[in-house]
């Protein structure tokens, strides 16, 4: 990829010196029969990746937050006349944008200041430095907040700013009749924005200031302290792609490609970084050594191939004999032992097999089933041990049994039936079903404690424990809630709960 970029300004500078450490490290990945070795050189280059998308929104909010002042300038020099609250409203946001957008700009880091992508890759040091955007808003205090106001009726507050730029809009709008300028665009644009911050606080329950601030703080002093993070600070944001953010305009347009592509590269680099430098859990099963076995009995059984004896050897960390005495490290008949499964990667001699890790398994966790994806911070979530096994089992009968292409016999039969239940016969055949479901997943042992029922018209209940298999396993509890209508193709939201004993490690667990 050519470090030519097409993009001009500060925005193009954060671009070519990204696009150059990239090149850089793929240069040094090219040149290495390790990938590990890359490593420290792989988190320079998302460190830049992160700081230049950063470094780039600060820049751009700045601009807008300068632009928006200048707006407001014109606003304020309109001959209307405002009631005192009104104004009061009005003159405390004018004066946080011309506070606010110098300060902004004046964290930017200067393109003077980058470091050369080469030297910054042989030096493992980001090429761009962090513009500290995040500490900026966390300490946002450029607003006098609204005198009077306290925790219970700080909500109203808020409301009444919005109010007062539909105020101004209206005053503005009955001064200048049907030759509106953009002044009036500006009045608009501050109600509306307004309107959003009202609307994240107005969606908080009731005392979410309840126990905020420092000891000694009065009230009045607390709800202060807080207008800038809950009113000002997100109309402020809210406003800045309404001024220069406008996707027909060139500026914007190269802005918001050269984000695509720093914060796409920082999700490859992410995924690099932890695939080189976190050990690969690798997939076993469980298996009891009988009397009279040895270990190329329990290869042949288990893998059918008696080679594989020293795996076996080696994830369940035994030595000479291996099997038949009471020595420390030789397994005696009735012993669980790890079985690598044929086709997987074992687990290095030096990383503990572990049966929540490589038995009950890590996976990607999407967040609580019927309810929005949990935010992408850089990396993905995971879930392992008996909460993964919980959340497995919770999706498979949550699964119409066929929908799966390549997984035909995936799922249950339970989303099908839901809204025909009208008799015993019927719940009797969702918990059968369930319990079937659950049965499949080859971790579980055996289900117990089964028993479906209608809550309410068409609203169904669906109770199980599984028993996993080994060590011995902790059983796990599910309850899965059908809501009138469920269809896993219509993405209807499901309610499931989950409880499970301690385990034999003496932790306890709980998803929901």
């Amino acid at each position: 990829m050519s470090n030519t970029v097409p993009i001009a300004g500060y925005v193009g500078s954060v671009f070519t010196t990204a696009i150059a450490t990239l090149s850089a490290f793929n240069t040094a990945l090219a040149g290495t029969t390790n990938p590990a070795s890359a490593l420290a050189q792989a988190i320079a280059a998302f460190k830049t990746m992160m700081n230049g998308a950063q470094a780039i929104a600060a820049y751009r909010i700045g601009l807008a937050w300068e632009t928006e002042a200048a707006n407001l300038a014109e606003l304020q020099g309109l001959p209307i006349s405002l009631d005192s609250t009104t104004a009061a409203y009005f003159n405390n946001r004018i004066s946080a944008f011309n506070d606010a957008f110098p300060a902004l700009l004046a964290i930017v880091p200067a393109a003077s200041g980058f470091i050369n992508a080469a030297t910054a890759n042989q030096t493992g040091v980001a090429a761009i430095p962090d513009a500290g955007f995040l500490t900026f808003c966390e300490n946002f205090n450029y607003e006098t907040a609204p005198t009077g106001m306290e925790p219970s009726t700080f909500t109203s507050f808020v409301e009444a700013e919005m109010t007062a730029w539909q105020t101004v809009a209206n005053t503005v709008a009955a001064f200048q009749g049907n030759n509106l300028t953009s002044a009036y665009d500006t009045a608009v644009r501050m109600k509306n924005v307004a309107a959003q911050a009202y609307g994240i606080v107005n969606g908080f329950t009731s005392g979410f200031l309840n126990g905020y601030g420092a000891s000694g703080m009065s009230q009045t002093e607390i709800a202060g302290e807080t207008w800038n993070q809950m009113a000002t600070l997100p109309a402020m944001l809210a406003d800045a792609p309404l001024v220069n953010g406008i996707p027909s305009t060139l500026d914007a347009q190269e802005a918001s490609v050269a984000r695509y592509v720093l914060l796409s590269a920082a999700q490859q680099l992410a995924v690099f970084i932890n695939s080189v430098d976190t050990p690969t859990a690798s997939q076993v099963n469980i298996a009891t050594l009988l009397s009279g076995q040895s270990l190329l009995d329990v290869a042949a059984q288990q893998t059918g191939n008696f080679e594989n004896w020293q795996q076996i050897a080696t994830l369940n960390n035994l030595s000479v004999p291996y099997t038949g005495t009471t020595t420390a490290g030789v397994a005696q008949p009735g012993t669980q032992l790890f079985i690598p499964i044929p086709g997987t990667q074992s687990a290095a001699s030096n990383t503990p097999v572990s049966y929540e890790v490589n038995f009950l398994g890590i996976d990607i966790y999407l967040g609580p089933i019927g309810q929005s994806m949990l935010p992408w911070i850089g990396d993905f979530y995971l879930i392992g041990g008996y909460s993964n096994l919980q959340y497995a089992l919770s999706r498979r009968v949550l699964t119409t049994q066929g929908s799966l292409v390549y997984h035909v016999n995936y799922g249950s039969r339970i989303p099908p039936e839901v809204g025909n239940i009208q008799t015993s016969r019927t719940i009797g055949h969702i918990a059968a079903y369930g319990a079937s479901a659950m049965q499949s997943d080859p971790r579980v042992s055996s289900v117990t404690n089964v028993s479906a029922s209608l809550i309410e018209t068409g609203v169904v209940q669906f109770d199980a424990t599984a028993i996993p298999k080994g060590m011995p396993g902790s059983p796990v509890s599910t309850t899965v809630t059908f809501p009138e209508g469920y269809s896993t193709s219509t993405g209807s939201s499901v309610y499931f709960t989950a409880s499970g004993t301690t385990n034999q490690n003496g932790n306890s667990w709980n998803v929901s």
